[in-house]
């Protein structure tokens, strides 16, 4: 859905005496379209352009993702990354997912990483992030006490849900669901693959069934 295609359909109206093509220009039954016009039809969309696979590909004409905004901040060191461009629909995503889970849980701020450079391609940090289309999304945590902690880094859980790091810090199930249920509910893009460990996702699958 992110990346973009041409379709050239040219097609018979009921009446069958006109042909519309998608540019709006209009052939009478049998008439040829001129250079001029086939070029105009094939002529690259305008807007933020994902070209290629998320691992070996390219980003024209990106958009500048904000680095915070409702219910959603990207963390500190990738201003100095410059991975924060991607597609004009990948901007609006960040924006929806951030104010909806902000909507969810008042305190809640998605703490966001990678998405691409300016031009997307290879970067020091990612094989992936080429093109625009996928972006590092942190996962909510609880504290020792309990307390439901924003993430303001990337962490390690093992099986047991809890930080590899030794913070005493947890695997936050019924938030991270809930961040999850946003991203796969939004209407405006299709979420393909959402990348976790097993048993952090059968943690999550097993608290969906109760939710």
């Amino acid at each position: 859905m992110w990346a973009q295609a041409l379709a050239l359909i040219i097609a018979l109206d009921a009446v069958g005496k006109m042909a519309p093509l998608p540019s709006g220009i209009t052939k009478h039954e049998g008439e040829s379209i001129t250079r001029a016009e086939a070029n105009e039809l094939m002529r690259e969309p305008t807007g933020s352009l994902s070209r290629g696979w998320t691992s070996s590909g390219a980003l024209n004409r990106s958009v500048r993702v904000p680095l915070r905004g409702t219910g959603y901040s990207f963390f500190r060191h990738i201003k100095d990354r410059g991975t924060y461009y991607g597609t004009a629909e990948m901007a609006g995503f960040v924006a929806r997912v951030g104010a909806r889970m902000r909507a969810v849980d008042p305190d809640a701020v998605v703490g966001l990483g990678n998405v691409s450079l300016k031009r997307g391609g290879r970067s020091r940090w990612h094989r992936s992030h080429q093109t625009g289309r996928d972006v590092d999304i942190a996962m909510f945590l609880l504290d020792g006490r309990g307390k439901a902690r924003n993430p303001r880094e990337f962490r390690s859980f093992g099986p047991d849900l809890k930080s590899r790091d030794g913070k005493r810090m947890v695997f936050d199930v019924a938030r991270n669901l809930s961040l999850v249920l946003v991203m796969i509910e939004d209407m405006d893009v299709g979420v393909q693959w959402i990348f976790c460990a097993e048993y952090l996702k059968q943690a999550m699958l097993e608290a969906a069934k109760t939710r």
